[in-house]
């Protein structure tokens, strides 16, 4: 991961909207669940939604088997 420039997440919408999280772990857990990565604090999100994989400057996303996709 390119150190000079550091990645983010920015939340576009619902209760967290405007909200950003820094990627700077080469695997990140997203959820409602506190022993996330980061943690989205939304009813529509699951509380083990997705996870970040960075890998060579290449950023993949797996859905966590949620209820809404991602």
């Amino acid at each position: 991961m390119d150190g000079s420039i550091m990645k983010k997440l920015y939340v576009l919408n619902g209760p967290m909207a405007g909200q950003f999280f820094d990627l700077n772990s080469p695997d990140i857990s997203l959820g409602r669940d506190s022993g996330n990565s980061i943690q989205l604090k939304d009813p529509s999100i699951s509380r083990k939604h997705a996870r970040i994989t960075i890998k060579d400057d290449k950023y993949f996303i797996e859905d966590l088997h949620s209820q809404n996709g991602i």
